[in-house]
């Protein structure tokens, strides 16, 4: 995803990841990977409640589905995908911002 990150900007998106877990182990995952480009937001407390509004929380799990939301300036989701242990393609979603605009 780094290096898709230009290519993201000149699409005129931003990207943001968010997560269940709390802000010390999103710092040891961006660490881990050898730092992010972009901010990782924690859906910790209440845990999980933005999580619970997009349809994402897996109860049985305690955690959310990994999924990517492609949402307009005026907060209208207009294109959604769940991944199921897959890692979003970034050609799949440039693709996407470009129908969109």
């Amino acid at each position: 995803m780094q290096g898709d990150l230009a290519r993201f900007t000149a699409a005129n998106a931003q990207v943001l990841g968010i997560n269940v877990d709390h802000v010390a182990s999103h710092k040891a995952f961006a660490d881990e990977m050898g730092g992010l480009g972009y901010p990782l937001l924690a859906d910790f407390n209440p845990h999980g409640a933005v999580t619970r509004r997009y349809g994402l929380w897996n109860p049985d799990r305690g955690v959310g589905r990994r999924a990517v939301f492609i949402i307009d300036r005026a907060g209208v989701i207009r294109w959604e995908k769940v991944y199921q242990g897959a890692l979003p393609d970034d050609e799949e979603l440039l693709a996407a911002l470009s129908e969109l605009q």
